[in-house]
């Protein structure tokens, strides 16, 4: 880690989890520095992109601009994709797993 630091991820993680924990699960996903701001109907995406931005101004964080994206309704999180239809494996990962030899048995 940087200057010697350790646990960075882990602290960093129990951060933003106390900073979110009213949203986590209800309108916000967060794994480490990896978040997005769900929303089940269009109409309260606004709402709740707004909660998620006075969190992180009362608790003084700031993002990325070169990392954010906005208005997507699609995407790609942890591996999985997610999108209106809900969220479904990678396709690239499957076939990434599937064309790896086994190693069981073979020793």
């Amino acid at each position: 880690m940087a200057f010697g630091l350790k646990n960075v991820g882990a602290t960093y993680q129990r951060m933003v989890n106390k900073v979110f924990s009213t949203q986590i699960g209800r309108n916000m996903e967060i794994y480490v520095d990896d978040m997005f701001i769900k929303s089940r109907e269009a109409k309260d995406h606004e709402a709740n992109r707004r909660e998620s931005f006075e969190n992180l101004q009362r608790n003084k964080l700031r993002l990325n601009p070169d990392k954010c994206v906005f208005e997507v309704t699609s995407g790609t999180f942890l591996g999985y994709k997610i999108s209106q239809t809900g969220i479904e494996p990678n396709s690239d990962m499957i076939t990434t797993v599937q064309a790896m030899q086994s190693h069981v048995g073979n020793q």
